[in-house]
């Protein structure tokens, strides 16, 4: 039976060298900014390598879902900035399109319904043992795989069961998660440009007048946030502070 090590031996994964920075700030277990679900390239091969997966990018969204799935502090906002950044940022090779993230769903779907969190295991002691072994120890069922790549050929042939009524669900879903990607990234703006503001202020220097630009810039953006989430508490606090204190306090320090 073949080992994990002879496997590995004979596909071609992407070296950890040649994986982009960027990729890496989400993925990588290194960074400060790692998403849930952060994998080391050592560990990413040898998963591709249980779950059948090679370097497609079809696999490559799957193993990425499968990854964030199998993490329970995965959220939507998670999968919403994996989804920016992974669609406009990453780079031509990496990047994956609105269809890719059938395959990411599917993924996330398997990696959750797994009681054991993969990304976490040091593989390095697995590497002699047979992947049919290896495959049962983890609760990784071939017949699952064999499953879930039929379901796939049927969603590229577009005779999957439902399949337009899983594009609209997906592309619903995807608008969701966007929206909440755009209100955290305000908020945490505002909370930056708020502490930038407070603090030039504080300081009482002859440019503190100009803390009320970053003060007006912080709830102006607490202000579309609220609007993009419909909380109307919020927004009418942080239009008042918009209208009725930053903006006088720009007019009054700035430009009288």
């Amino acid at each position: 039976m073949i080992t994990l090590r002879e496997k590995l031996e004979e596909i071609q994964l992407d070296r950890p060298q040649n994986i982009p920075w960027i990729v890496k700030l989400l993925k990588s277990p290194r960074s400060l900014l790692a998403l849930p679900g952060n994998i080391s390239s050592e560990n990413y091969d040898c998963i591709c390598v249980l779950l059948n997966r090679n370097k497609t990018r079809e696999d490559r969204a799957f193993v990425a879902g499968f990854c964030m799935g199998n993490d329970p502090k995965t959220t939507l906002v998670h999968i919403g900035i994996f989804n920016f950044f992974s669609r406009h940022l990453y780079p031509r090779d990496y990047r994956l399109n609105q269809s890719d993230f059938f395959f990411f769903d599917l993924g996330f779907a398997y990696g959750k319904s797994l009681s054991i969190q993969l990304n976490l295991i040091d593989f390095s002691k697995y590497k002699d043992i047979s992947l049919s072994i290896l495959r049962r120890e983890f609760g990784i069922k071939i017949d699952d795989l064999h499953g879930i790549a039929d379901y796939e050929t049927e969603y590229q042939q577009k005779s999957f069961p439902f399949y337009s009524q899983y594009v609209a669900k997906n592309q619903s879903l995807k608008r969701k998660e966007k929206k909440i990607f755009y209100i955290t990234t305000l908020k945490i703006s505002s909370s930056v440009c708020g502490l930038l503001g407070g603090t030039t202020l504080a300081l009482n220097t002859p440019i503190s007048g100009y803390g009320f630009i970053f003060l007006a810039c912080s709830s102006s953006q607490m202000l579309i946030a609220s609007i993009l989430d419909r909380d109307k508490l919020l927004m009418c606090y942080s239009a008042t502070i918009f209208f009725c204190v930053d903006l006088l306090g720009i007019y009054r320090w700035i430009f009288n």
